[in-house]
């Protein structure tokens, strides 16, 4: 099932509440659950990964435990960027045992961005919950921000400790910065990849 990383809770949530493509393809061996496209659905957990075949399984089947089955009318999409491990034929097989999991594969490596650009383009759901599928965040935390849907339209995640770098640390630094410069809103960890947002924000 993979080896879990030392995860860390978050500290604080940010919320924020606003006043004002690239074509995938459902792989061949993909079986869609049955909330796949449902109207009035409330939750897409949606779940970039690459090359993840050691963890993706575990990953995948806690956060449909923990959050997928406790949520009615939710449903877990895991975009698969291009994958050349069989991160992809894993993804099958859970897509044929969990209900409400589904998932796509892109043909071309986009990178990170371009898939979480292409998952977003998949959902109708109120509420759509970004997270990575590395396992570096808990699921449990996922109620942390949940709480908190009625009240902003952006709930983003902030990391306790960080474990990818000073450069990466410097990313966010700048993002910070350059959110409050456009925005007027100051959002500690916008680069943290365990966010809440409501649907018709991202519209």
């Amino acid at each position: 099932m993979g080896t879990r990383p030392d995860k860390r809770s978050l500290a604080i949530a940010d919320g924020w509440r606003m006043s004002q493509s690239d074509p995938g393809t459902l792989s061949q061996t993909a079986e869609p659950g049955p909330n796949s496209g449902a109207t009035g659905q409330v939750l897409t957990v949606l779940m970039p990964a690459h090359n993840e075949v050691e963890i993706i399984a575990a990953s995948v089947t806690e956060w449909h435990a923990q959050v997928i089955t406790k949520v009615p009318g939710s449903r877990l999409l895991v975009i698969d960027d291009a994958s050349t491990d069989g991160t992809a034929e894993v993804l099958a097989k859970l897509s044929r045992t969990l209900p409400g999991f589904d998932f796509v594969r892109r043909e071309v490596n986009g990178g990170h961005g371009k898939a979480l650009l292409f998952e977003n383009q998949q959902i109708s759901s109120e509420f759509v919950f970004q997270t990575d599928s590395d396992r570096q965040h808990c699921p449990a935390d996922f109620w942390r921000l949940w709480e908190l849907r009625d009240q902003f339209d952006f709930v983003f995640g902030v990391r306790e400790k960080r474990q990818d770098g000073a450069f990466r640390g410097l990313i966010t630094a700048v993002m910070r910065i350059l959110n409050w410069l456009l925005w007027q809103v100051w959002i500690s960890d916008a680069n943290c990849p365990f966010k809440l947002m409501r649907g018709q924000a991202l519209a």
